[in-house]
């Protein structure tokens, strides 16, 4: 059984803002696995730096709920 989800995810990079249903996404973008419990996240920002990008994911709260780094190969 999931957490209740608020319906929308606003996600935030270089391009701007942009808000997405909760059902255009996968429900691991959706839902981050906290202390084995499924915890709704509500916005996700990317950050990108030279070959490195961030990414977080935060929940209802406002509180951080994972980061995730990605480096391009050169």
């Amino acid at each position: 059984m999931s957490a209740a989800h608020p319906g929308k995810i606003v996600f935030v990079d270089a391009a701007g803002e942009r808000v997405m249903a909760v059902g255009e996404v996968p429900a691991t973008v959706a839902f981050v696995q906290v202390g084995g419990a499924p915890v709704p996240v509500v916005r996700v920002v990317a950050v990108t730096q030279g070959d490195r990008r961030e990414i977080k994911s935060y929940g209802v709260d406002g509180a951080l709920l994972s980061t995730t780094y990605q480096q391009s190969r050169a």
